[in-house]
């Protein structure tokens, strides 16, 4: 990496303090591509460690600090969320190069929805503020990759370029940079011990040398975003389809035949055209098979016609004066043999006077169960109201 221009570096160290003006207004498991040989750094106690920051060049548009690409910068700003799904991992916020990030917009939801009843929920999703610097500790000569919460270190390292000695402000320049003294409390948060940035002092020092900026690292490169989905399938617990499948384990039968349980379902059989309905087998004695469908009620008998009232009775022949009275004008005896009176004419004698007969009358047929009576008679339809009897 070849040293910075007099033009980059008197731009770099205006740039530098203007930038922590306006910014007034935890390391470890960060997921960097660092190259073979780089290493991430973290202070280990309280003390004091002098610090030879070195700038690198920005190759990526939309950097959180305004910075063009090509131009030179000391740190590259980004976000974290921790403690990600069922891995329990933190990942880089894809905000952090202007991309949307589903655990943002979960915690925005939560927030929106009821933000006192979410409160915890909402702070644990939020990303906190990180920074990453190349850095070459005091007495060595080999680039680390130092990244840290703006709560650790970078929020007072900017308030110090914002409110300190202007001339500092070009610390990162490789000819007339400074090496920067830190000094690191130990603190302590529910139980957790950390390290945090106190105090700053400036030192002059020999310009660096290009054994130590040729393996800088580009630090827009090197930070490792996930995709939208695969960070919304972390959040929620979603298992990756791809990896699912190459930890499942094979598909064996088992000793009964049965399987293990694990094989995929086999596809549904494709449904044939509906048969007609056929007649339904005769049960097993007397009893209904449980998959037999009930028979369609049959349809309603045909209203039975009435049936015809009977031809009336002719009215019986008026009696013939002449005839035989003795043998009703038959001729013959009840036992068969000529009438002894008529001799057989059927007519009666001469001395024998006509008897004076009488039209009989006619006697109602018993009632029955029909619907019709003798043919003289309207009996309707027998639906008489109750109590008011025959008809006259």
């Amino acid at each position: 990496m070849a040293r910075m221009s007099e033009k980059r570096r008197g731009s770099n160290s205006t740039v530098v303090r203007k930038r922590a003006q306006q910014a007034q207004a935890g390391t470890g498991g960060i997921p960097f591509t660092l190259p073979q040989g780089i290493e991430e750094w973290a202070p280990e106690e309280k003390g004091t460690v002098g610090l030879h920051i070195l700038p690198y060049e920005v190759s990526r548009k939309g950097h959180p600090d305004g910075v063009k690409v090509g131009d030179m910068w000391y740190k590259r700003p980004f976000k974290v969320h921790a403690h990600v799904g069922p891995e329990d991992i933190n990942i880089v916020c894809p905000t952090s190069i202007g991309m949307r990030c589903p655990i943002c917009e979960e915690a925005k939801k939560l927030a929106d929805a009821d933000w006192k009843a979410n409160e915890e929920t909402i702070k644990k999703l939020r990303a906190k503020n990180f920074a990453a610097y190349n850095v070459v500790l005091d007495g060595e000569d080999k680039v680390r990759i130092f990244a840290v919460s703006t709560f650790k270190f970078s929020d007072n390292f900017e308030q110090e370029l914002a409110e300190g000695r202007e001339e500092n402000a070009c610390f990162d320049d490789p000819d007339e940079g400074k090496l920067v003294q830190v000094r690191f409390s130990e603190e302590d948060y529910q139980g957790h011990k950390f390290y945090k940035a106190v105090r700053f002092d400036f030192e002059e020092r020999d310009p660096v040398p290009d054994e130590w900026l040729q393996p800088v690292v580009d630090l827009d490169a090197a930070i490792i975003v996930k995709d939208y989905d695969t960070i919304h399938d972390m959040l929620f617990g979603i298992e990756d389809p791809a990896k699912a499948a190459e930890t499942a384990p094979e598909q064996t039968a088992s000793d009964d035949g049965t399987g293990t349980g694990e094989e995929e379902a086999a596809p549904p059989p494709k449904k044939k055209p509906a048969a007609p309905p056929a007649a339904a087998p005769a049960s097993i004695g007397g009893g209904k098979r449980k998959d037999e469908k009930k028979p369609a009620p049959p349809p309603p008998d045909p209203e039975p016609e009435e049936d015809p009232e009977p031809e009336p009775e002719p009215e019986p022949e008026e009696d013939d004066p002449n005839k035989c009275v003795a043998c009703d004008g038959t001729g013959k005896t009840p036992k068969g043999n000529v009438c002894p009176i008529c001799k057989g004419s059927k007519k009666r004698t001469s001395s024998a006077k006509p008897a004076e007969t009488k039209k009989p009358e006619k006697k109602p047929k018993e009632e029955t169960n029909e619907s019709t009576g003798s043919g003289d008679e309207d009996w309707g339809d027998l639906d008489w109201p109750e109590g008011e009897g025959e008809k006259e």
